[in-house]
């Protein structure tokens, strides 16, 4: 993404006022094309593609037109702009109608019809205080005034780490039952929230999976899932009228919560003491009235306290059949990190497209958020900056890691940051892959992007600006590799000039192949003076009397060293300067408790000066940190256990904590909880904490005492089956006295977990049903019932005896004198096609995944007689297709 003078050439029309640039809010789920059915008045349904967030959307027919729900008669109509263009009205004329029943003087409207420019922002404007959203983002922070006097404002440094406790109230409607509404076990959400390894429904991961990950261990997001549904005081339909708040089933929902005496005190704060993350999920599907209700939102409660604790922001999901971790992540980005939306509010361009969470959310799973979010707002992970490097050199950048490159310029608020994004695990859904280069500005915004600049953006190879101008949200040439685009500088097609136009100096060239390493050369740009003072360190030292020494650069004439230190002494820092010598070492005497960073640069008899030498620290602190408090589990399996702690104090701060076994030190990390693995089956581990400063070890916490579970039952199988079930074994497991079997049955429209009981056994029979799929698990328990084990792996059962319809409408095409194309219309199958076999007569030619299939060797001087059958997931044939015969 380049250059702020083509954005503002091609949005000529939103004309939106500075104040409504900086503080704009619309922290929302993004819908780009998402498909979804509408129910129309006669009980049928459309299915439709969303453009837009909660706050304002657009609707489109699969074939384009924009459509709108008539407020008369219900019908999603077709849609066209009233007289002024400053808003979408109904033609009255039902979509689905107009081939069929269409009036003779009805034409039908232009398709991809949309608001533009200020009509638009307007109705941006409408929904964000339809939701009371909050008058500017959290995490904003005024920067003061430029000289075109327009404000500018960044994202503030909001570091997220530790144990986060957020809570998740579970909705349902006195209605539901009687409307068929779906109610999940709540112990589904909760294995969805917080369950390790969870991957029911296509997911990847749970939300708590989610977090861990994308910190890189820093974060461990618990929530708290009420036992029970909450049923709201009215029916379903109340909660969706244009009148009622989208607060209203919130505040109901906390107030009988802490009228059963519910303990808030557990969820994690704010700095400000208010929640840090409540999610109100509700059952059923999402309403067809967008913008209104109940519709997914995430807004604000206006700091209303319920048990002695304050509640403000919070998210409100619909709870589907399949549940999905994908809104929810999105949204706890905006609630727990403090992070904006990162697309374009007004339809006119797609900001950080597939490459950001806080853009482009897929429902299963979803992408990891932006380098500068994750790493100079949350403080996750590491970097390394490209500007310390004095000679051009080769790097290596992992793939999908929070480990990454930097390159400053000389505007603190404007620089880049290289990261290695593979399509592959977590981001696999990104539009492309390879070594993708973001352009920073910590001023900018990329909700509004329109007078200002994009707050992150990606600078896409192929110099398109296809981001920007909405016409993709992201595409397979948007990032940087071998064989295509392997050179970043001011001079390529995209440049990496600053956006005022001003030459940053990045260049980076040689980009290897796309793979979990990419490699790449930094190239810095060209310097009159281009060494330092090297090796600065501590020659001599007695007691607090020390002696600094270091080398003299080389190439450079130098006269004078001018020695300066920043100083810290817990409560800030400052920069003293120690003095000029000619010599190439100094003394000085240290103070007690605090943190000394020294520096040197070379002056030559002009004045010029060296780059400055690499830090030195030195402390002094003596301080112990307090010793950790709080020290508990998590949960366990029978190989690892997670513990965590509550944070230690210190005068400089705790560096890390160290955990140990007994008197055995067995681990090392930086965040205040720990995942240790190696464990035995059914043992007690008893496990102590201390903190560490830069200089200084705590005492012990408290121990710790942890016994893992029993090892998972193996090799559970089925010995033998029936018409109407199966009988189940598996081998015996040493400590075990009992065993309980369950599982979850797939009907193909629900699924329902089915328990067994236990035996004392190692073989049960299993009542099954027909035209169902089964996943069978055991657990172990031992005599006393105090322990358990894991479940077994799964075992996959299936009973679909349906076979799919037959495909329809076999014809052909593109036939030539050596090959010739079928293709067909999709078949049924209640749990899915798997494939289509292609037959020539009864010989068995070819197999496709879709509806196609190329024959490359047909021969027009023998006769052919094709079929296509259908073939489920269960393997069962489909009846032949109509013949093709030539």
């Amino acid at each position: 993404m380049k250059n702020n003078l083509l954005k503002k050439m091609l949005l000529p029309a939103v004309a939106v006022t500075g104040a409504f640039i900086l503080h704009a809010t619309a922290l929302a789920a993004p819908y780009s094309g998402y498909e979804y059915k509408f129910k129309q008045p006669d009980g049928s349904s459309l299915t439709v593609k969303l453009f837009g967030d909660e706050y304002y959307g657009r609707i489109e027919s699969l074939d384009g037109y924009t459509l709108i729900k008539d407020a008369k008669t219900g019908w999603l109509c077709y849609a066209t702009l009233n007289s002024d263009a400053s808003d979408l009205v109904s033609t009255g004329v039902p979509y689905y109608r107009v081939n069929s029943v269409q009036p003779a003087q009805f034409t039908k409207p232009s398709k991809g019809i949309k608001l533009t420019g200020a009509n638009l922002e307007k109705k941006v404007e409408e929904g964000r205080v339809k939701f009371k959203a909050a008058s500017a983002p959290e995490n904003t922070i005024s920067q003061g005034t430029q000289a075109s006097s327009k404000s500018v404002s960044s994202t503030a440094k909001m570091p997220v780490n530790g144990y986060i406790t957020g809570l998740t109230i579970l909705v349902k409607f006195p209605d539901d039952e009687s409307n068929g509404v779906p109610i999940l076990p709540t112990s589904e959400i909760n294995n969805m929230f917080n369950e390790l390894g969870y991957n029911k429904y296509g997911n990847n991961g749970s939300i708590k999976d989610y977090f861990r990950e994308v910190s890189g261990g820093t974060v461990t997001y618990d929530n708290i899932i009420t036992p029970v549904y909450y049923t709201a005081k009215n029916p379903r339909s109340y909660y969706n009228l244009p009148t009622t708040p989208g607060q209203t089933i919130v505040y109901e929902a906390l107030e009988a919560l802490a009228n059963q005496g519910f303990d808030f005190s557990k969820l994690t704060k704010n700095p400000s003491g208010d929640v840090m993350c409540l999610n109100i999920l509700y059952s059923g599907n999402r309403p067809d009235t967008w913008a209104v209700g109940l519709w997914p939102h995430k807004s604000s409660l206006g700091n209303v306290t319920y048990g002695g604790t304050t509640f403000n922001t919070y998210q409100m999901t619909d709870i589907t059949d399949t549940p999905s971790i994908g809104t929810i992540v999105h949204e706890t980005g905006h609630m727990m990190c403090k992070w904006p939306d990162t697309y374009v509010y007004y339809d006119v361009g797609s900001g950080a497209g597939r490459y950001d969470l806080m853009s482009s959310s897929s429902r299963f799973n979803p992408l990891w958020p932006n380098p500068y979010f994750t790493h100079k707002l949350a403080g996750w992970g590491s970097s390394e900056k490209l500007n310390d490097y004095s000679a051009k050199t080769a790097l290596t950048a992992n793939s999908n890691s929070r480990d990454l490159y930097i390159y400053e310029t000389h505007k603190q608020n404007e620089y880049f940051i290289i990261e290695n994004m593979r399509k592959r695990l977590r981001n696999s859904e990104s539009a492309d892959e390879g070594l993708l280069v973001w352009h920073i500005d910590e001023y900018g915004n990329n909700a509004y992007p329109s007078g200002t600049n994009y707050m992150v953006a990606v600078e896409q190879a192929d110099g398109l600006n296809e981001l920007e101008l909405g016409i993709d949200s992201g595409d397979s040439n948007d990032l940087f590799h071998a064989g295509y685009k392997t050179q970043f500088d001011s001079s390529t097609v995209p440049n990496s000039n600053l956006y005022d136009g001003s030459a940053s100096g990045l260049k980076i060239s040689e980009i290897g192949s796309i793979g979990n390493c990419m490699t790449f050369k930094y190239e810095p740009p060209l310097k009159s003076i281009t060494n330092a003072p090297a090796n600065l360190d501590i020659s001599s030292r007695s007691g607090n009397a020390i002696t600094l020494s270091w080398l003299a650069p080389s190439g450079f004439a130098t006269k004078n060293y001018n020695v300066y230190a920043d100083i810290n002494n817990g409560a800030g820092t400052n920069r003293i300067n120690l003095g000029v010598t000619a010599n190439t070492s100094m003394n000085y005497t240290l103070s007690n408790n605090l943190i000394y960073t020294f520096y040197v640069v070379a002056l030559d008899a002009y004045g010029n000066q060296s780059n400055v030498s690499k830090p030195l620290v030195v402390s002094t602190d003596n301080v112990l940190p307090s010793a950790p408090t709080g020290l508990r589990e998590l949960g366990s399996s029978s190989t690892m256990t997670d513990i965590a702690w509550d944070n230690s104090t210190d005068n400089f701060g705790v560096k890390k904590y160290e955990i140990y076994y007994g008197t055995t030190l067995i681990d090392t990390v930086t965040t205040t909880h720990a995942t240790i693995k190696g464990l035995a089956p059914n043992t007690i581990y008893t496990f102590t904490v201390r903190a560490c400063d830069i200089n200084n070890k705590s005492v012990a916490s408290s121990p710790l005492t942890v016994i893992t579970r029993l090892a998972p039952p193996q090799n559970l199988r089925i010995s033998s089956k029936t018409s109407t079930n199966v009988t189940l074994n598996w081998d015996a497991l040493t400590g075990a006295s009992r065993y309980y079997i369950y599982a979850y049955e797939n009907n193909g429209t629900s699924h329902m977990r089915v328990d067994f009981g236990y035996t004392t056994g190692t073989s049960v029979v299993a009542a099954t049903n027909n035209n169902c799929i089964y996943e069978f698990y055991v657990m172990a328990v031992n005599s006393t019932g105090t322990q358990v084990s894991d479940e077994s792996l799964g075992l996959v059962y299936s009973k679909d005896i349906t076979a799919p319809t037959a495909p329809t409408g076999l014809g052909y095409s593109n036939l030539t004198s050596t090959s010739i194309t079928l293709s067909w219309n999709a078949s049924t199958d209640t749990f899915g096609v798997k494939c289509y076999n292609i037959y020539d007569g009864t010989t068995l030619v070819g197999q496709s995944m879709g509806k196609t299939f190329k024959i490359t060797n047909y021969n027009p001087n023998v006769s052919h007689r094709y079929t296509v059958k259908a073939v489920d997931t269960s393997d069962n044939l489909s009846a032949a297709s109509n013949a093709v015969v030539l």
